[in-house]
């Protein structure tokens, strides 16, 4: 017996612009960042066919925990970047400096420490 359940596949899109696109998260740090992160983060709906003697309300239970896991994990990234924002912005006003010259040496220091694509 196969059992058809939908599962929920997070774009494999990168989110990545917490550091180098720091302008696009300051201007939706105050209220819409939370927003963008869930749209950013929206999973894709894909059908997989299991071939297995699992049950529909197993179905509906996996189904429903792989939706729950995608949601939290949105949430998570948008507490992240909110967290970043935010100490970024300590940052800068206990150096004095702006916020972009902290974002920049941020992103500089990142770029040295990971590996190339």
């Amino acid at each position: 017996m196969a059992t058809t359940i939908g599962l929920r596949r997070r774009s494999r899109g990168r989110c990545g612009g917490t550091i180098v696109g720091a302008a696009a998260v300051v201007a939706h740090a105050r209220g819409g960042l939370v927003a963008e992160v869930n749209q950013v983060n929206q999973p894709e709906s894909v059908r997989v066919r299991l071939r297995t003697r699992l049950s529909a309300q197993d179905a509906r239970v996996l189904d429903e925990t792989l939706a729950w896991y995608a949601d939290v994990r949105s949430r998570q990234a948008g507490v992240t970047l909110l967290v970043e924002g935010l100490l970024i912005d300590w940052l800068a006003e206990a150096t004095g400096q702006n916020r972009a010259a902290v974002v920049q040496r941020l992103a500089l220091a990142v770029e040295r420490l990971l590996p190339p694509e």
